[in-house]
């Protein structure tokens, strides 16, 4: 069984804006340089689709983290039961996309306008406060089985 997984060159880029982004700051901190916000790397070359035009209300175009390629791969891994890719193909090809997805989270978060934010998280705590959410159903529902579970 040989690996069908690879590095997503869209994670390669962001990683090598990260590292740049990370010696600006070191530099900035050791009063040898500017501080910097990290921006992502949004070349055709890095996205695999066009160019991200910067505005950061762009929602819809912001492609700098695409995750396709992983997905393609990871389609690639196990869709030949005969020729089957390794676990772990699997294990990196999802592990890629878990942190461009993280990274893509926290660029938007940080872009976001302060309504946006407002509703976001006025949505997170409806759901958090209903008698449903993760308090009363998922957190009070899981204690309850677990001391089930502890009681024989």
């Amino acid at each position: 069984m040989a690996s069908k997984g690879k590095i997503s060159s869209v994670l390669n880029a962001q990683i090598d804006k990260l590292v740049e982004y990370a010696l600006k700051m070191e530099a900035a901190l050791c009063n040898t340089g500017h501080p910097d916000f990290f921006i992502p790397d949004v070349s055709a070359a890095a996205t695999n689709t066009s160019a991200w035009t910067g505005d950061t209300l762009d929602i819809d175009s912001l492609n700098s983290f695409s995750r396709e390629e992983l997905a393609t791969q990871f389609r690639n891994a196990v869709k030949d039961a005969n020729n089957p890719g390794a676990v772990g193909d699997m294990i990196t090809t999802i592990l890629q996309g878990d942190f461009l997805a993280q990274m893509e989270r926290a660029f938007r978060l940080r872009h976001s306008t302060a309504v946006r934010l407002r509703m976001h998280s006025a949505g997170r705590h409806r759901g958090h406060g209903h008698v449903n959410g993760v308090f009363r159903q998922g957190l009070t529902n899981y204690l309850k089985q677990l001391l089930k579970l502890a009681s024989g």
